[in-house]
């Protein structure tokens, strides 16, 4: 059963839909000129508005939101502010600019909704308020058959825990179409609960627990203060969805795991995190005034991109890892929802009859079966809802849908899995072959969280799982990252891009581990580390 409900009108931000003029012209851009650039040299005394920088989301063929936040220190006070979209970084071949209002309604952040742009174009954009200009950045549209489609697939950015190494090598790069970020993208825990920051400077703002919609804002302001992230948003456009800690640990539409009585209703304390979520970040709202964020994306004939939320709107709570089988397995219980348990499978069936490529589904928790002493090991996860999950492998069967990848966050650490009804009955998944397998599964490790295999107590678990579980051909449990995911009508291509250090800046990386799958079969085929020229 859905439970979905309207929340309060304030939680979208202030959206303004810019007509562009149409263009003669449409040069090709140097991707090595594309970095974003510093502000440019300020026109009037006193502080710029703009210190939490620009960012650009949610691109379409035809269109892309970009954002900003406008606002003095200590000043409540409305601003104007100017936009432009251009061709060049210098603003000079503008297709459209326009004058709005940063408000206190909308903790002074904009989301402008840019239309009519060239598909498969880059562009550069900026902010201008109090005689200030605000860091140029740079966005993309979707190509209408583009093939090949690169993404940054990261999660988990814990500001506490270190530095954003990862966000700043993924800004380095100028081979990506868009990154999607899978959840966590802040902590809404207090100061030295999860992360205590103290030696690094970044002790998390507000120190207490996050309840208030001040308090969400407070930490979000905090995050976009940092450098890494703020070039990673103003390189390439964002796809972002949720995970729990936007909210509250183990959040779902009713309640959370970490909320209680002595914080107020959760009602009130979900409805402020939505609002906050809803300002700053970069997304454009399938329906505004809504908590829907499930979406999808379109890449011409090679794929589509379905983002899911499997963290809040219908998601059943979770039960303890030991509750009775049959409880678990209760086919009322869902991770989606019946309503977008239905949306989804729609979308697959119609991707699959327009002849699309490729079927990439971005969401929050790992889809392939843990065990620990046949107890499933996290409940949290798509095993604590397996009816969820067969109804999605009954689509799948029953359309005869292939070619689909799953893209997972939440776990801190690096899988690669094939998907299929039973990894641990031989008659029905066959791990040499891949016979049984219905799809893949790339998790990507944490941007700056730690993983849980990192303690003492559950070190062993990575070696036992490669050893038990036929279907997980991958496993890095020490490291932070992100995931290149590479798109070609031929194969899907997944590499894991790992971070030496959090507790300190570095400039280094290295490629961990390469996987593809082949066009026609779900089957995992591990590659050699020599990095693909981009």
């Amino acid at each position: 059963m859905i439970r979905r409900r309207q929340f309060i009108s304030q939680t979208g931000s202030l959206l303004v839909s810019a007509g562009l003029a149409s263009c003669a012209t449409n040069p090709k851009l140097d991707p090595t000129t594309a970095a974003i650039s510093a502000p440019r040299a300020r026109r009037a005394g006193g502080e710029s508005p703009f210190r939490h920088g620009v960012a650009s989301g949610d691109p379409l063929q035809d269109r892309v939101i970009i954002w900003t936040r406008a606002k003095l220190p200590d000043s409540e006070e409305p601003l104007t502010v100017q936009y432009w979209c251009a061709l060049d970084r210098q603003g000079q071949q503008r297709v459209a600019e326009g004058e709005v209002l940063a408000s206190p309604e909308h903790d002074h952040t904009l989301h402008i909704d840019l239309t009519g742009l060239t598909a498969g174009t880059t562009y550069f954009y900026g902010f201008t308020a109090l005689g200030h200009d605000s860091p140029v950045g740079r966005t993309k549209t979707i190509a209408t058959d583009p093939d090949r489609v690169r993404l940054a697939v990261g999660s988990c950015s814990n500001y506490a825990f270190g530095f954003f190494n990862s966000y700043a090598r993924i800004a380095e790069r100028n081979d990506l179409d868009a990154v999607l970020h899978l959840g966590d993208y802040i902590y809404e825990v207090a100061a030295g609960q999860y992360g205590i920051g103290e030696q690094l400077g970044r002790v998390p703002e507000p120190a207490h627990t996050l309840v208030s919609l001040q308090d969400y804002r407070t930490r979000y302001a905090q995050y976009r203060t940092d450098p890494d992230l703020q070039a990673a948003h103003g390189q390439h456009p964002f796809i972002p969805v949720w995970d729990d800690h936007e909210f509250a640990n183990n959040a779902y539409w009713l309640g959370a795991a970490a909320h209680d009585e002595t914080q107020g209703p959760w009602e009130a304390r979900r409805a402020a995190a939505l609002q906050a979520y809803a300002e700053w970040l970069p997304v454009r709202w399938p329906e505004p005034g809504t908590a829907r964020l499930y979406r999808s994306f379109r890449f011409g004939q090679l794929c589509e991109l379905i983002m899911l939320d499997g963290r809040l709107i219908g998601r059943d709570e979770v039960l303890e890892r030991d509750a009775p089988p049959e409880a678990l397995a209760a086919p009322e219980r869902s991770m989606l929802g019946a309503t977008q348990e239905q949306w989804l499978a729609q979308t697959l069936v119609q991707s699959t009859k327009d002849g699309l490529r490729w079927r990439i589904l971005g969401q929050q928790t790992m889809m392939g079966q843990l065990r620990i002493n046949d107890l499933i090991a996290n409940p949290d996860q798509w095993d604590g809802y397996p009816a969820s999950r067969s109804r999605l492998y009954d689509t799948l069967e029953q359309h005869g849908i292939d070619n689909l990848v799953v893209l997972s966050g939440d776990i801190h650490s690096s899988w690669a899995v094939e998907l299929c009804r039973d990894p641990f009955d031989p008659q029905a998944y066959n791990p040499e072959t891949s016979r049984g397998a219905l799809g893949v599964e790339f998790i990507c490790p944490g941007l700056a969280s730690p993983s849980p295999y990192l303690l003492p107590a559950l070190a062993e678990l990575p070696a036992l799982y490669r050893s038990t579980h036929p279907h997980i051909k991958y496993l890095e449990g020490q490291h932070r990252g992100y995931i290149v995911l590479d798109v070609n009508p031929q194969r899907v291509q997944a590499e894991w891009y790992l971070i030496p250090t959090v507790e300190q800046k570095t400039n280094s990386e290295f490629l961990d581990a390469r996987f593809e799958v082949e066009a026609g079969h779900a089957r995992l085929k591990q590659l050699d580390t020599t990095p693909t020229p981009a």
